[in-house]
């Protein structure tokens, strides 16, 4: 649900009142201060003040919507944006220590004459006396002053009447009071029919629980589900809200509900442009990021049931360019640090998980298990595209005949646990390459090569293991989590022979569009929300 747009005010609108404030306080105070009484006097709490303050000549500062205006008692006097001193933008506390920190309600602030209010100023605790007469003039002045104005003998800050919302034309005309915990009584005129209504739990809409002679009024209110909300008011809600008057009542909720998200869009706007230009440059020069940036947002947070939110949340701020290679007490260094002798090196986040000698070894392993063959560099770097889109290349001749031998025939239901193998040995490889970097950068661990690559590769295989294992275990997903064992069983075994002198691999498919996939999608979701 959303609270009030405005219930913080504008910068134009706080400047405005600051000037108001600079003007008037001082000059109001000096008149009240001319009254024959004691100026040093300190008043005990609560005791009754009586103070002149003429501002029939004042042009008010309007409120920007009832809410706020229904609203303003319940708001306090201290730190508040709305109601600016003489020389800073709010009444301090820290300034006026000795008055407790209340509402404007609690102050009782009531209007007895034409340019006469009285006010019961409640003492801080710890003190015995307030501040003298001369400083709670000039305190209630600057409240007054931006306070909306009010008739003689009303109470500054007091609620409004309830009123219904868009409510029906009822025969009599029934007055609204809140009477208990979430309990509200109409009472006609006559005072011959009332309406007893109950607020629902999510605060905005009411039922009807109990009538006396108003049965055609009742049939009139409850003709909608969920068609009964009265205006924000203090006496029922705890804060105030709004929604356009077009809203009707039974939708209201639903309107509040995104209300928050298309703000949230509003003020991401101006940044997205500067987003979207970074992204471009970088996908531009770096087809590892363009790989990564080939996938959707839903594809990117998509686990499959097989990653860990870690490896989700790593995969995706890789694709987002949001991991962090910088951090306090940096020390200047030349070259990778996790292969030492890389010296020179650029380290950057597509050098950490692919550029890296210790990323290629990897990868390289992954790409023969996937082939059945020795990898060369060449022949891996035609494989980066297939690695960072998380996209299978083809099924290899050897790995059909491997799955065919041991288990007699081969379908399309292998073909798709191999794909889900292969997304899943680069999802879960992201992680630790960057799990292992932060080891070396900010604990000082040591990786030796062979030792990095077997940590990888059984970490792979024993999270794919489980996650088979789990799903083996569970009658819905018995068959989908043997086949993934079988494949993943075969995967492992394959046999690595020399490398042949055949082709490599088709250049994916995401390559041959001139804009990747996550960058078009940010780019329409920017012109949706200008």
């Amino acid at each position: 649900m959303e609270v009030c747009t405005e219930l913080a005010p504008t910068e134009a609108e706080q400047h405005e009142r600051q000037k108001l404030a600079a003007v008037f306080v001082p000059r109001l105070a000096a008149v009240a201060g001319k009254n024959p009484r004691s100026a040093t006097y300190q008043p005990r709490s609560r005791e009754p003040i009586i103070v002149e303050v003429d501002l029939n000549d004042i042009p008010p500062r309007q409120l920007e919507s009832p809410e706020l205006k229904a609203f303003w008692g319940t708001f306090t006097w201290a730190d508040n944006p709305w109601i600016p001193d003489s020389n800073v933008p709010v009444l301090l506390r820290t300034k006026y220590d000795q008055i407790a920190v209340t509402s404007v309600t609690s102050l009782e602030i009531i209007r007895t004459a034409r340019s006469t209010y009285s006010v019961r100023v409640p003492t801080a605790p710890g003190f015995q006396e307030g501040h003298t007469i001369a400083k709670l003039e000039r305190w209630l002045i600057a409240i007054l002053l931006h306070s909306p104005r009010i008739q003689v003998g009303e109470q500054l800050g007091r609620a409004p009447p309830l009123q219904l919302r868009k409510p029906p034309q009822l025969t009599p005309r029934f007055s609204w009071t809140a009477e208990g915990d979430a309990i509200v009584v109409g009472t006609s005129e006559a005072g011959n029919s009332t309406i007893k209504l109950q607020q629902q739990v999510n605060g905005l809409n009411w039922d009807v629980v109990a009538q006396e002679n108003a049965e055609k009024d009742v049939k009139k209110l409850t003709k909608h589900p969920g068609g009964i909300v009265f205006h924000a008011n203090p006496r029922i809600h705890g804060y105030p809200w709004q929604a356009p008057e077009r809203t009707r009542n039974r939708n209201i909720l639903k309107e509040l509900k995104t209300r928050p998200k298309k703000q949230l869009r509003l003020q991401a706007s101006p940044g997205l442009e500067k987003v979207l230009m970074k992204w471009e440059a970088r996908a531009g020069s770096d087809e590892w990021i363009r790989g990564l940036q080939s996938q959707l947002p839903q594809q990117l947070w998509s686990n499959r049931n097989t990653l860990t939110n870690y490896q989700v949340w790593v995969t995706y701020r890789l694709a987002a360019q949001q991991l962090n290679l910088h951090y306090e007490g940096e020390q200047p260094k030349d070259g990778c640090l996790l292969a030492q002798d890389e010296i020179g090196a650029k380290v950057t986040i597509t050098h950490i998980t692919w550029g890296c000698e210790r990323a290629q070894q990897f990868w390289s392993r992954c790409v023969e298990h996937w082939l059945g063959h020795e990898v060369s560099s060449s022949r891996l770097e035609a494989y980066k595209h297939n690695i960072s889109a998380r996209e299978a290349p083809p099924v290899s001749d050897r790995m059909r005949r491997g799955l065919t031998k041991r288990y007699g025939h081969w379908n399309n239901e292998y073909e798709e646990a191999l794909r889900r193998i292969w997304w899943s040995v680069c999802s879960i490889g992201y992680a630790p390459l960057w799990q292992i970097r932060n080891q070396v950068v900010h604990a000082g661990k040591e990786w030796r090569a062979p030792q990095q690559l077997e940590y990888m590769w059984a970490s792979c295989l024993r999270q794919l293991s489980a996650v088979a294992r789990s799903e083996r275990n569970r009658p819905a997903t018995r068959i989908t989590g043997l086949r993934l064992q079988l494949t993943l069983d075969c995967f492992v075994a394959i046999g690595i022979e020399a490398e042949p002198p055949d082709s490599p691999p088709a250049p994916a498919s995401w390559l041959k569009k001139t804009e990747s996939a996550l960058l078009k999608r940010l780019r329409t979701y920017q012109e949706a929300i200008n």
